[in-house]
């Protein structure tokens, strides 16, 4: 239910799902531009995204291609892995999240060999070939145009180049988050986007002429230091689209809700959750 609320922000009301609308793209720019702490403290993405980088084959003087880097949640171990002999690149519709991509890679030493830019998955510029290895941690989705998208993925990797991409696999953090907020959140549309799961991604990626892609499933543990972390979090992730179509007496139920809830998951140090991710790898076919 979480996944159709989030769609229906990525597209005008009649539009298929192969049309995101320039307003969608820009609605998203801007929910990224204005994330101040996104996976800031608690390092969901940063642990996938080593598992990313993990399962991608990365190898020392790869040249490989980040898409949807955030704020270098796999683009930094990526450029760890090619060494000082390769080339890694981001990229992000959200102008803040490549500055925070790139200020992570100088913080790290890595400036010279990795950066992020201003791009759209759906309109790669970069030269046929040019990449080894293309990366997207939990990203396909803001795609407004699958098979265009997997095409340019395509048109950018060498002839047997890889592309590994990342899904949760359900719903991340805790299943009755999401349907704590969706109970209060209004006009949930039925549709699902094709690469949404697993399945859907896998035969997305044979139709663009991928191999049959293999399946690595991950799971990580993270926990919040509170009630109130989490709720910054909540505004940082997905959930904000939910959440700002609220009015304030209904977000604070919701939050009251949430930190009833979370009673029953309290550790020492805080909250604890487990998230489970999906990493699909498919070469191009010859």
């Amino acid at each position: 239910v979480y996944k159709r609320q989030l769609e229906r922000c990525c597209r005008s009301p009649a539009a298929p799902y192969d049309t995101m609308t320039s307003d969608a793209k820009e609605y998203f720019r801007k929910v990224f531009d204005e994330a101040e702490d996104y996976d800031h403290g608690v390092g969901l993405f940063a642990a996938f995204g080593a598992h990313l980088v993990d399962g991608s084959g990365l190898e020392p003087g790869d040249r490989v291609l980040d898409l949807c880097c955030g704020r270098g949640a796999s683009l930094v171990p990526a450029a760890r892995r090619v060494g000082p002999n390769g080339r890694a690149i981001g990229v992000d519709l959200s102008p803040e999240m490549v500055r925070r991509s790139n200020d992570a890679l100088s913080a790290e030493g890595l400036a010279h060999r990795a950066e992020a830019v201003v791009g759209d998955i759906d309109a790669l510029r970069f030269a046929d070939g040019e990449f080894d290895r293309v990366l997207c941690g939990f990203g396909v989705f803001f795609s407004g145009d699958a098979p265009a998208m997997l095409a340019g993925v395509r048109r950018v990797l060498r002839a047997d180049g890889l592309f590994t991409l990342s899904l949760f696999s359900g719903l991340p953090l805790w299943p009755w988050l999401f349907e704590v907020i969706v109970r209060r959140a209004k006009d949930v549309p039925r549709d699902e986007h094709p690469m949404w799961s697993a399945d859907g991604a896998a035969g997305e990626l044979r139709r663009a002429g991928f191999s049959d892609p293999t399946r690595l499933d991950v799971t990580e543990n993270v926990v919040f230091a509170s009630a109130d972390a989490l709720w910054t979090q909540l505004w940082s992730l997905g959930t904000r689209p939910l959440l700002e179509q609220m009015d304030d007496p209904t977000r604070q139920l919701v939050r009251s809700d949430i930190a009833e809830h979370l009673e029953a998951h309290r550790v020492e140090g805080g909250f604890a959750s487990t998230s489970t991710a999906t990493i699909l790898s498919a070469r191009c076919a010859a």
